[in-house]
């Protein structure tokens, strides 16, 4: 299953890239995780990323792969063996403000064992997009 998001920001691309291309700021914007460090080598291009958080109800602690390509501003990420995935992309907009695309990719019999397994991931990704702003209108 995926599922595509994109929000305006009324600030640059830049300054959106300088938060979510942290991933240590991760537990700042995106509702389900609590904790997150980098674990690998080499932050940024093919690094890991340490998560904890609860989702769905669930307390889960796992270890993302993690990429960034600072010249085009985007990112992707995943968990491997469970099958999720995502990318982000950051692009300039008119006016000085920026447009935010994320793509998440979730195997069928997850999403299927949540009610309303969909609509609660759009939830979550609307509520990462609100968080997004007031936090870079600070």
């Amino acid at each position: 299953m995926n599922v595509d998001g994109s929000r305006r920001l009324e600030v640059s691309g830049e300054a959106v890239w300088a938060v979510v291309a942290d991933p240590r700021r991760l537990p700042e914007w995106l509702p389900t995780v609590v904790a997150a460090h980098v674990t690998a080598e080499g932050e940024g291009q093919n690094a890991g990323v340490e998560l904890e958080g609860e989702s769905h109800g669930h307390s889960y602690s796992l270890t993302s792969l993690w990429s960034e390509d600072q010249r085009v501003h985007e990112l992707e990420w995943g968990s491997g063996s469970a099958g999720y995935r995502g990318s982000l992309r950051v692009r300039d907009a008119a006016g000085g403000s920026s447009e935010i695309h994320v793509n998440l990719s979730v195997p069928d019999e997850r999403v299927a064992s949540w009610p309303d397994g969909v609509a609660e991931i759009r939830r979550g990704m609307e509520e990462a997009f609100d968080r997004l702003s007031t936090l870079l209108a600070l």
